[in-house]
């Protein structure tokens, strides 16, 4: 990436302006605005950016590593030193840059918070040892709302938008390198893996690979069942089914000394739309694309046991299926199975259909299932399923989001039925304060789950999970999440609370560097 651009002369900061009444006598020094002269952009006399789909696909070579490496690291100090004359002169600090904009500088707050929480709930978790730091910045993120910790505390370090670099120049670097950057993205995930072994954890082969190849693998808008609870480290959460794959996956649990079992998983899915390029650039844009979509995808685990524990219940699982339609009308169509040897366990097949993006409407989700089980006293079962969600309210000053879903198992074979309901709210206010860039958003964003543990089973304890946030001014953010199982277990919990606080300054400094 091109070294930032500095402006002849010394630039002069602009003055504070006030929040919401007066202006202030003077600015405190942290918020001190820095001079336009300082960017984490591309520099003008940087070159026009070529169309990724012009970009010639070859073998390459490791020159790449060369430019990869000039980017990030040559360029790295001098962008700092710039930035810490400019702080000398003109006061403050650059450690967030105004001229990011209010969005990643927010994210970047955010995923400090992530870390401390990401601590906080491998400390204090009831589920102990199944929450260690990397689990716990998972939930961290779905706690707080901003995913890609990694990434932004990335943009810190190196003073430039890591999402951008990584969005339109590496795709680039990688097709003219495409087989040098295959064999090193190996072999480096191997080192991982082999680490991973030798620290006694599971091995995750797509650490690497899954972020890297999310553009492909990652599955359409619609495609999940809609206001799902599950950011809890326990399976009786999730049904065998109802988590297809979110990525290129592919883990191995044999070498992580406090598993129950020796398992292969496997989890992939191809998005043809948006490796072809057809959803729009401005990821904002997303949600509301109603074009082509095709999605077939695929799961599977084998299980096997570990010497001086219990033989696991399941030896083989398998989910396959496919997701596609055009113009905003959508189908869905999967089945799988477990197995215990040749001795089928439980047989499932979903079809389900989805509209999107018409009016009002953002969501609409209906389906039907089917469940058959050997050995129960009831061997089919099946439900019924319904989901939508609105868009009430898109305006300059406000923001509403209503939605439902439901479903029912259908009584047979003397066999009762039993229901389940999950909702979503979201309002905000959007408060245009003079001297803000960007309105201040205050609102409530509040989710809520009512099921049975065994969606298949209205004799299974009963599990409810909500989720909820608060912000006010875009500024103080506050949140929490609780689940409860009407379960005994003796290693597991029946409940779980967790909750976070966080102070996001990104439309304080913005406002008062002027950007």
């Amino acid at each position: 990436m091109a070294t930032p651009t500095h402006a002849p002369g010394q630039a002069s900061p602009k003055s504070a302006k006030p929040f919401f009444g007066n202006k202030p006598e003077s600015t405190p020094p942290f918020f001190t605005p820095a001079p336009p002269s300082i960017q984490k952009q591309d520099a003008p006399d940087a070159p026009k950016k070529e169309k990724e789909d012009d970009v010639p696909i070859s073998f390459g070579s490791m020159e790449v590593f060369c430019q990869l490496f000039d980017d990030l690291i040559i360029n790295w100090p001098k962008r700092w030193q710039q930035s810490y004359q400019s702080a000398k002169k003109n006061g403050g600090t650059t450690l967030f840059d105004p001229k990011f904009g209010q969005e990643l500088i927010s994210k970047e707050i955010m995923s400090l918070w992530n870390i401390f929480y990401a601590i906080q709930l491998q400390a204090g978790s009831p589920y102990k040892d199944k929450v260690d730091f990397s689990k716990g910045l998972e939930m961290a993120e779905q706690l707080t709302g901003v995913s890609g910790t990694w990434i932004n505390l990335a943009s810190i370090a190196l003073h430039m938008d890591m999402e951008k670099y990584l969005g339109e120049k590496i795709p680039v670097y990688a097709k003219r390198n495409l087989g040098v950057f295959l064999i090193s993205g190996a072999l480096l995930q191997s080192g991982l893996v082999g680490l991973n072994a030798l620290m006694g954890s599971e091995l995750n082969f797509t650490s690497l690979l899954g972020p890297a190849t999310k553009k492909w693998t990652a599955p359409p808008t619609g495609f999940a069942r809609p206001f799902v609870l599950d950011n809890i480290p326990d399976d009786r959460w999730r049904a065998p089914f109802y988590t297809p794959p979110k990525a290129f996956e592919l883990k191995y649990s044999g070498t992580d000394e406090k598993a129950e079992e020796k398992k292969l998983s496997l989890g992939l899915g191809f998005n043809l739309a948006s490796a072809l390029g057809k959803y729009p650039t401005n990821e904002k844009d997303l949600p509301k694309y109603k074009g082509p979509e095709f999605f077939p995808y695929f799961q599977y685990s084998h299980s096997s046991p570990i010497e001086g524990k219990p033989e696991p219940k399941e030896q083989h699982k398998f989910l396959l299926g496919a997701y596609g339609g055009d113009k905003g009308l959508y189908g869905l169509l999967e089945g799988g199975g477990r197995f215990n040897g040749d001795q089928l366990l439980e047989g499932y097949g979903r079809a389900g259909f989805n509209m999107r993006n018409f009016g009002k409407l953002s969501q609409l989700n209906l389906s039907g299932e089917a469940n058959y089980r050997p050995e129960a006293e009831t061997p089919w079962r099946g439900r019924l399923n319904a989901g939508v969600n609105f868009n009430i309210l898109d305006s300059n000053k406000y923001d509403f989001k209503f939605g439902a879903a439901g479903g029912y198992l259908l009584p047979g074979g003397g066999q009762p039925g039993a229901a389940d309901f999950r909702t979503n709210l979201s309002f905000m206010h959007k408060y245009a304060a003079e001297g803000f860039p960007q309105p201040l958003k205050t609102g409530v964003d509040f989710t809520f789950n009512y099921g049975k543990q065994d969606p298949f089973s209205a004799q299974s304890p009963n599990m409810i999970g909500m989720q909820g946030r608060l912000t006010f001014f875009d500024m103080f953010k506050t949140g929490l999440e609780y689940y409860k199982i009407n379960q005994t277990d003796d290693k597991l919990p029946s409940n779980d609370l967790r909750f976070f606080m966080a102070v996001d300054f990104a439309p304080a400094l913005v406002k008062l560097t002027g950007k």
